[in-house]
Formats: C-alpha cells, structure tokens, sequence
C-alpha cells in the first residue's frame, strides 16, 4: 500500500463513516470534507476521523487541497449531479452506486472522459464478500442451466421518488452481482412482466434474462414482500448454490427423506445442505475493507482488478432502464 495518501470525503452522512473506518485502518490521510446542507454532520464526522478541513463547496476543496483521490459519499440523489463535475478534476475517485440515474449520464462521462475510465470505482461492495469469491471459484467450472434472482425491497408507497428509483438505487446491488458471477454483462430481456402494468398496488416486476451462454436468469421484485432478497444457481450436476442472505453461502445436493409420522403424517424431501459459509466479521461494513484496498491498489497503484466501474455500471443502468421505464 502507498504511504501517505491523502483522500478527500464529499458527503459526511452515516455511510461515509463506514468507508472512513477501512481508509483510516489502511493508513490513509483523510485531509479534508465537503457537506451541502448538514454542517452538523461534518462536524461530527471530523469529531471521529479529524482534525481536518470542512468545506461548505466540495469544488473548494478539491481546488484547495493536495488529493490523491476523492470519495463520494453523497446520498444517492445527489451523485447523479456530481459525476461529471468531479470527473473534471482528473483525480481518481471512488463513487457511492448508484453512480448516476440514468444511463445517458454514464454514458456522457465516458464520452467526455474516456481516460479516466479505470480511475473511476463505483461501491457495489457485493462484489467482494469472502462468500462471493469463494463462490466464483466454485462455478468456474460449471454449467449453470439456470438462476433465480429474489429482490424485495422496502419503501413507502408514499415516497414517490425512491419508488421511481429504488430499483437502480438499491436492487442494483444484486442485479450487478450476479452479472460479475456469471462474467456476463450482455444479457437481454426475453420476457418481462411489470406490477404497475396491471394497475396494481404493490409495484415491482418480474423478469427472464438470457445470458450469452444461453443460461435463462429469473429475477423477481415485489416491493415489501416478506424474504429475503436471494440468488440461486442450477447446475447442471443436480447442485444448488444459494445466497440467501447474499452474507450466507448454501449448498445443497439430493434430499433428506422424513417419513410420515402421527404428529406429522406426510413424507417430507428436505434439500440436503452439503455445505454452508457465512461472511466473516473482519469489523467493517461486509466487503468494505478488499472494496478499498483494490481502489487503491487499482487506481493509485496500476494493479489490474476486475472493478465495479462505469463501464458495468452502464450496462446495468441501461438493464434496469428497459425494465422500469
């Protein structure tokens, strides 16, 4: 790891104080941050990560102040508008995802800034859970005849904002991370089925990707249905591989067979758990501490990672576009 780094924070908010943590245990410099609208926010934040600079304009900051990189921890809505104006200052920098709302920002920002583009990191913090890798590993040499994709999301029917967006602005998460599993980003839409089409109240959607390997992906968003969110993969040697929670990592393989008993009188064929891996605690935010490491090594350093940038997240926007708009 480079010595004496020196990062400068926009957005002082609740999720800048997770990525602070792992900066700060990797030696890092946070010199300086930038708030819009809470100065109390700022204030508590340099409290536990200071003494720094606070900035009401993060364009002073950044203009002020030597910066190795920049680290975007604005609230969701906030960074679509940012995106271009930061990238103009030719630092590496990382973004909190979503990375913009809709694709044509994306797609403006590699067109203006085509240099930058393996400078710029977006947080889909999925990608590097200990589960994650060991279950990439794990499919390399399989076939996968099939996947199911459960993404229920939380939100008020009364904040009609989030509902227009909570797709992109959460659901994004797993839609992404099951692209990076497979390695396969040019998926298409081959049947899709949206709630609000039928004038229902909950809204959502259900969708058949295909893959180029002809894998079909199942994916199905309920806004506030009761599970957790979930991704399985068939193979085609009669496994299972379940992420459900994404934290916790199941395999199953045949069944346990129960007979029928008087208390319960029907034969029961229980998938039978071959193996279970759990997300271990490493005292960060899950995936927070390797997301960070890999921005500096790849950013700063030149080291060649496959990251969560805005080239995959312009695929995923413009996914989630055909099938929300």
């Amino acid at each position: 790891m480079k010595n004496n780094l020196r990062a400068g924070f926009i957005g002082c908010g609740n999720i800048s104080h997770f990525h602070a943590d792992v900066l700060k245990k990797l030696d890092v410099n946070i010199v300086a941050a930038a708030y819009r609208f809470d100065q109390g926010k700022a204030e508590l934040f340099n409290a536990k990560y200071g003494p720094l600079k606070i900035y009401s304009d993060w364009k002073l900051m950044t203009e002020s102040e030597s910066l190795d990189f920049l680290w975007v921890a604005a609230s969701w809505d906030i960074i679509d508008d940012l995106l271009i104006p930061v990238m103009e200052y030719n630092l590496p920098v990382f973004f909190e995802k979503p990375v913009a709302l809709s694709s044509e920002r994306i797609s403006e920002a590699l067109r203006i800034y085509p240099h930058l583009k393996n400078k710029v990191q977006v947080g889909y913090n999925r990608r590097f859970y200990t589960v994650v890798k060991e279950l990439k590993e794990l499919l390399k040499d399989k076939k996968i005849i099939n996947i199911e994709v459960y993404i229920p999301e939380s939100v008020k029917e009364s904040d009609i904002k989030l509902l227009k967006f909570r797709t992109l602005q959460n659901s994004s998460h797993l839609i992404d991370l099951v692209l990076y599993i497979i390695d396969d980003f040019d998926v298409r839409i081959k049947h899709l089925y949206k709630c609000s089409d039928s004038e229902a109240k909950t809204p959502g959607f259900t969708v058949m990707l295909e893959s180029t390997s002809r894998c079909n992906i199942y994916i199905s968003s309920i806004f506030n249905s009761p599970q957790n969110s979930s991704i399985r993969f068939y193979s085609d040697d009669q496994m299972i591989y379940e992420l459900k929670p994404v934290e916790i990592l199941s395999i199953y393989k045949g069944f346990d067979i129960i007979d029928p008993t008087p208390l319960q009188p029907i034969r029961l064929y229980n998938p039978k758990l071959v193996h279970r891996s759990f997300e271990p605690n490493d005292g960060f935010k899950p995936g927070f501490l390797e997301q960070t490491v890999q921005f500096v090594e790849n950013t700063l350093i030149g080291r060649n990672y496959d990251l969560p940038n805005l080239n995959s997240s312009l695929c995923i926007t413009q996914l989630i576009e055909k099938i929300i708009l």
